[in-house]
């Protein structure tokens, strides 16, 4: 029912009404438009369950207001529970477990988030922290990142790693001097890695990246597929359908369809600039 309302606010906003949102930060969907009026009921959210649909939307912060990361994109509400439901997700439990206190006892249900982050980067933020922007050794190496952000991800924070891409931008002097080195792909629908559980080929940013590297050809836009019966599961049985193709574009280019043609096949978008 969220999920459902999270759309409808959205879809629409790229001109196209595909179940997709493409633009997720720029959505400004309230949960609170679908409290209930008056007793609760399958069609409507509690005001405690307004609050906690903000919190989620909201993202982690420390006790002052300062973000620790980004929240959970309005669209990604199917794939809430694989956070949320009866505990944390095994392998945050298991780094508070293992690297920050160091007892493999250590009961989840004692986490103070201000506390127990701010040890957490004491304790090892120089060991697995990738938040340096300035990537300038590396592209005077010669090196090319392709770097990917899922929309619906649960596990990466997708805003923090656009973020965290601007601020990349910003220390090598704007988009054309990072462009030419680093491009980030922001992929609308997709929940995790996406071609990993089922089809590398879905999206293949391996082949955009050889053909980057060996031939000089930087890749503007990466299609991808989208499969029937698609998760964090999926890839553990035979590979679904393909329903849906769509071109990824370079950010911050967004995929516009040209106003005919099937909205399922990537041929009939092109890339623009966003509100284009």
């Amino acid at each position: 029912m969220l999920n459902k309302a999270a759309i409808a606010a959205c879809d629409g906003n790229d001109g196209l009404v595909d179940g997709l949102i493409v633009d997720p930060p720029n959505c400004k969907f309230d949960p609170a438009s679908i409290q209930c009026k008056g007793a609760d009921s399958p069609s409507c959210l509690t005001a405690g369950q307004v609050d906690t649909a903000k919190k989620i939307y909201a993202g982690a912060k420390f006790n002052d207001g300062t973000p620790i990361y980004s929240g959970f994109e309005p669209g990604s509400e199917l794939n809430w529970n694989f956070m949320i439901e009866k505990e944390p997700f095994s392998v945050n439990v298991n780094y508070f477990k293992g690297m920050v206190f160091q007892d493999p006892n250590w009961d989840f249900r004692t986490f103070d988030v201000d506390r127990d982050t701010r040890l957490a980067i004491e304790r090892t933020g120089k060991y697995v922290d990738g938040n340096n922007p300035d990537l300038r050794p590396f592209k005077e190496a010669g090196g090319k990142i392709i770097i990917i952000a899922s929309w619906n991800s649960m596990g990466l924070p997708p805003r923090q790693v656009t973020e965290y891409y601007k601020s990349v931008e910003k220390v090598l002097g704007g988009p054309e001097k990072t462009q030419d080195f680093a491009r980030l792909f922001a992929v609308p629908g997709s929940g995790g890695c996406p071609g990993f559980m089922m089809n590398v080929e879905d999206f293949d940013a391996f082949k955009a990246m050889e053909q980057w590297v060996e031939k000089g050809q930087a890749p503007d836009k990466i299609i991808y597929a989208q499969r029937e019966g698609g998760g964090m599961t999926a890839g553990m049985g035979k590979p679904g359908k393909v329903y849906r193709t769509r071109p990824v574009c370079a950010y911050p280019k967004q995929s516009k369809y040209k106003g005919s043609g099937d909205i399922n096949d990537a041929a009939n978008f092109t890339c623009v600039d966003p509100g284009k």
